[in-house]
């Protein structure tokens, strides 16, 4: 269903319903959809022939022996066949607020094998529904009933809530007690996700331009656990060089490539832990998880849908990655590369130990590269290393080669210390155009060495909100020189900004250093909270703008140490004071009652708006990321 925009430009969502709070519960008594790992799949074939691993994410998800019994996940009205395992996604810590996105959330993930789903017809996207003791989700629903996960384009609208089943083989891997000799079933499973020469193990690369020699669309990977160094195609974990997926069709070879763990028995609640750790081959290469085709074979026919480039559907989930700490730049966790469009990364756990005498890292990130249509949903992104004075490793670059980055959805992520660049990063220096359509919304994004959230070079258009962004190195919110391609293509409401100018203490709050857009706005920044910590020392200010035309409106402007002074004059409607949070000391950021921020925003981003909790919210809306009085369904 599309979102339509009100008369200022912004999208209208009519979202109703959301959840949180530890432990999983979240405070509201139905269960919440946010997003699954894979939208499609075999529904035959792997263990005991009952197809393929999915996982629902979500609040208020129950108990795990109760599913089968009281509480229920179907699929075209069809209850799978078997539940593996709950768990809570990664990062989750002791819980309570202020430890990052999950402790705060609370987060959950439930993994099920589809089974034969009453034999439906492949290629036709089904319903999926989840009942916790008859109780059904409190998610929107699109025109034909589908329930609508909450990661939101900027266009304002969500992808439904679907499973289509497709044809396409189920790989095991066990990188212990495998064999690459082996067919590849559970029971007898193949050693390598990817050997040095790509040309054995599960991702098994064609061997030219035009052959189907290689790993097949559909196909899903099964990793049945362990933590061992890996050395596929150059030293990365997997090289997909000419692998490649495409879009669901109910064809054979056709459907995304989807990699996951193991699940552990059915009924067992005990999931394989999956680390790799990628090893650097002898030319120095690699050292990265997995990593996308260059722009040759961006730019090859691809024979299995006859569409430009390989490289496409590929999905990721469960699993965690360590980059080697002497990786070369492209060595990322996660690496697009070039036109890597229809990625999907939902909750892995990435890092980047970089070491001081490891080569030079630079333009690069813990995910990293281009396409579009991508998803990167509930990831752990940290300690993501690299040179200090270059500060060009991010938590996430969204860029440009051949093409631009163009519909990418970054929710739910937790960004932590992040020590040589930025939060989240868009940036194009390559490609002709401009990047378009990035929502960033209800990250937690702590401890960057530079900007929190950083706007760069030919960004057409971008929208943040919702997001906590906590201890930047420099500016919290930074547009750089040349980087919007259009007036008020950058649009930056109710975040709550804690701190910033940690190294360079110089740095303004909010810093545009000089766009190309102009009137009637080049950025638009309302209902925000900008928030200094106490005790940080410097002559940095609130905003410096150099150059364009940026709107301020209703944000709440406090430091607790006088520096920055009162608020910027060029924001009329905002306001000077402690914005009263619930306990900043522990990061709870949520607003007390006599908070000055309660009912003082604008219009609304969102016509029916949800906070950083996924609250919903009646009437006029607060400032910042949290909104007081906001209720779950």
């Amino acid at each position: 269903m599309p979102i339509s925009f009100s008369s200022g430009g912004f999208p209208i969502i009519p979202i109703v319903g959301g959840g949180g709070g530890g432990g999983g519960g979240g405070g509201g008594s139905a269960p919440v959809i946010l997003f699954t790992d894979f939208r499609a799949g075999p529904i035959t074939g792997g263990e005991n022939n009952k197809g393929c691993y999915v996982t629902l994410y979500g609040f208020n998800l129950g108990n795990f022996a109760d599913y089968g019994v009281t509480n229920h996940i179907t699929i075209g009205g069809v209850e799978v066949d078997n539940y593996r395992c709950m768990f809570n996604m990664m990062g989750a810590g002791s819980g309570g607020p202020g430890q990052g996105v999950y402790e705060t959330w609370g987060a959950k993930g439930i993994t099920f094998q589809v089974g034969a789903l009453g034999s439906p017809t492949l290629g036709v996207a089904l319903k999926i529904d989840l009942t916790v003791g008859g109780v059904h989700p409190s998610n929107p629903t699109d025109g034909s009933g589908n329930y609508k996960n909450f990661a939101v384009k900027m266009d304002g609208s969500a992808n439904s809530l679907t499973f289509t089943p497709n044809p396409g083989a189920i790989i095991f891997v066990d990188r212990a007690n495998g064999n690459n000799a082996n067919p590849g079933t559970i029971g007898s499973p193949l050693k390598d996700l990817q050997i040095s020469t790509g040309f054995g193990g599960a991702f098994l690369c064609a061997t030219g331009a035009g052959q189907t020699n290689g790993m097949k669309p559909g196909t899903h990977v099964i990793d049945l656990g362990g933590s061992t160094s890996t050395a596929g195609l150059s030293g990365f974990a997997v090289g997909l060089f000419r692998i490649g997926g495409t879009l669901e069709t109910g064809a054979t070879n056709s459907g995304p490539i989807c990699y996951t763990r193991y699940p552990g028995a059915a009924g067992a609640n005990s999931p394989a832990l999956v680390t790799l750790n990628p090893a650097i081959d002898g030319g120095g290469n690699g050292g990265g998880g997995f990593n996308g085709n260059d722009t040759a074979r961006a730019q090859e026919t691809n024979p299995y849908d006859g569409q430009q480039g390989w490289g496409r559907s590929i999905h990721i989930s469960n699993v965690k990655i360590v980059s080697s700490a002497n990786a070369a730049r492209d060595g990322a966790p996660i690496n697009l590369e070039s036109s890597g469009n229809d990625w999907r990364i939902v909750n892995c756990d990435l890092s980047w130990p970089w070491v001081s005498n490891a080569s030079n890292i630079t333009n690069a990130a813990g995910i990293a590269g281009n396409g579009t249509d991508v998803m990167y949903l509930g990831n752990y992104i940290h300690d993501i290393r690299g040179v200090v004075s270059a500060n060009q490793n991010h938590g996430m670059y969204i860029d440009g080669s051949l093409v631009c980055a163009n519909g990418v959805v970054v929710f739910l992520n937790c960004i932590n210390t992040i020590t040589a660049g930025n939060g989240v990063q868009t940036f194009n220096s390559q490609a002709s155009g401009a990047i378009q359509n990035i929502s960033v919304h209800n990250n937690w994004i702590e401890n960057t060495n530079k900007h929190g959230l950083n706007v760069s070079d030919n960004t057409q258009s971008r929208i943040d909100f919702n997001n906590v962004v906590v201890a930047s190195g420099e500016a919290g919110y930074n547009v750089s020189t040349g980087a919007v391609t259009v007036a008020a293509g950058v649009k930056n409401w109710n975040n709550t900004f804690y701190g910033w100018a940690r190294v360079v203490t110089s740095r303004p709050c909010w810093w545009n250093q000089g766009i190309v857009g102009s009137s009637p706005a080049s950025t638009d920044t309302r209902n925000n909270i900008f928030c200094q910590i106490n005790g940080y020392p410097g002559t940095y200010t609130w905003v410096v703008t150099n150059g364009g035309t940026d709107t301020f409106g209703y944000n709440q402007w406090y430091d607790v140490n006088g520096i920055a002074g009162s608020k910027p004059s060029n924001d009329t409607t905002g306001a000077t004071g402690d914005p009263q949070f619930t306990n900043a000391a522990t990061k709870d950021f949520t607003l007390q009652a006599t908070s000055p921020c309660v009912d003082s925003g604008t219009t609304p981003l969102l016509s029916t708006p949800y906070d950083f909790l996924l609250k919903t919210i009646s009437g006029q809306i607060d400032r910042g990321a949290y909104q007081r009085g906001a209720t779950y369904p």
